[in-house]
């Protein structure tokens, strides 16, 4: 019977080197040195982080992404520097890549389930007991005490689970009032655009005014104004919330193209 793919995963050491990105990698290194570029100049020429055409010159792929973004990366770095990888390209589409993640695959931990104990039974009160508190008096208030019947005072300044916010609750305390809902992530005025990996990234305004350029990790809240444009060199992994509106990526790997955001209209 095979093994599965999970199995194969496993048997295969997750770190080594992969002969088909390194020789891919040392391809797209030479050309750019030929060309006379530094890894600074071909970076920003392509609108990515030097930490990410470095892994990929050296063939480190525990510092890329997954393999169909590496591919797309790799394609978009030899069209800039105009030489053909198509076979470096095809032997990485069949190598060993394709089959690893970007972390390594994690072993099924095994739990033992544990059964809770019994429920402990809840004995009342002794025969003899009852008798020594009827003789001692006042052994109704007792009793009724024992048998739950005597209402519970409620605690100082909690409110009464029934009480509405302004309502005096049982212990004359006004009831605390209700919690406000949760403000926007972004105000309808704001561009927020967030990263959890270093990406390029240029924002400028509607006028031309370069706002911020370089390398983005992290969050950043822009006014929109009378609009803005977006240029990231990893659009996926940019996210950008405009105004009220829902969060999107600014694109796939190989979407390195200008966007624009304006300000949401104000609700009537």
């Amino acid at each position: 019977m095979p093994d599965s793919p999970a199995a194969t995963m496993a048997a295969e050491d997750w770190s080594a080197p992969i002969p088909e990105l390194v020789q891919l990698g040392e391809r797209l290194a030479t050309a750019r040195r030929e060309q006379g570029l530094s890894l600074e100049d071909l970076a920003d020429r392509l609108r990515l982080g030097t930490e990410q055409l470095t892994a990929l010159e050296t063939g480190n792929h525990r510092h890329l992404p997954e393999a169909v973004f590496v591919v797309a990366q790799a394609k978009r770095v030899a069209g800039a520097l105009g030489i053909d990888v198509s076979q470096q390209i095809s032997d990485l589409q069949n190598s060993r890549l394709m089959r690893l993640g970007r972390n390594p695959p994690a072993r099924p931990l095994l739990r033992k389930i544990r059964t809770p104990p019994p429920p402990a039974r809840r004995s009342g009160p002794p025969g003899w007991l009852w008798a020594v508190l009827v003789l001692l008096g006042g052994g109704a208030v007792v009793l009724a005490a024992l048998l739950g019947k005597v209402p519970t005072q409620p605690v100082a300044g909690v409110p009464s689970p029934s009480a509405s916010p302004g309502q005096a609750t049982a212990s004359g305390q006004p009831a605390a009032p209700a919690p406000a809902p949760a403000a926007p992530r972004s105000a309808p005025d704001q561009l927020l655009l967030e990263s959890r990996q270093p990406s390029w990234l240029e924002v400028r305004t509607a006028t031309g005014e370069t706002l911020f350029r370089g390398t983005f990790t992290g969050e950043k809240r822009f006014p929109l104004g009378g609009g803005l444009r977006v240029l990231a060199g990893r659009p996926d992994l940019v996210t950008a919330t405009a105004g009220t509106l829902e969060p999107q990526t600014l694109g796939r790997i190989d979407q390195v193209v200008w966007r624009s955001f304006r300000a949401t209209p104000a609700a009537p």
